[in-house]
This record gives structure tokens, sequence and C-alpha cells, in this order.
């Protein structure tokens, strides 16, 4: 189970789940795209947007799902509404 992190901001929280939960070694900014990591596939991208869902208890329209590839896609979703 990934820890719950607190009064950090929304890049953190990603960064911290695709260390964790993927193993990702490389630094994770704004413009990093998840098809830039290694050994990323489609079914690593899905495993990514349920850990998110499931950490920010938000649902991810399946259209939108393979249009969110860089992580400040993510973030700007995260933050509507």
């Amino acid at each position: 189970m990934l820890k719950k992190v607190k009064n950090k901001n929304l890049l953190s929280e990603l960064e911290i789940i695709l260390k964790e939960k993927f193993n990702i070694k490389k630094k994770i900014n704004f413009n990093t795209s998840l098809k830039s990591l290694k050994d990323w596939d489609s079914l690593k991208h899905l495993d990514f947007i349920i850990t998110v869902e499931k950490q920010f208890k938000k649902k991810f329209e399946l259209k939108k799902i393979f249009e969110l590839n860089k992580i400040n896609d993510f973030i700007l979703f995260l933050k509507e509404k």
C-alpha cells in the first residue's frame, strides 16, 4: 500500500507513486512523459491510472485515459472540479 502524503504537491505525490509502485528511478517533473519511462507500456499506464484514481479518489473518463501522457496532464486533471 502506498503511503499517504500530506502537505505535498501533486507532482511529489505522483513521483512517489512512480518510484514506489513502478520502481522508476528517473527524476520526475511536469514535462515528464510516461512513454519516455523505461519499459513503460499500456498495461503500466492503466495500472498507474488505477493507482492514481485510488490515491486521489477521482475517476478518469475512459476516453481521456490515453490522452494523459505527461505528468502535467495528470496534475491538471486532478486539479479539475
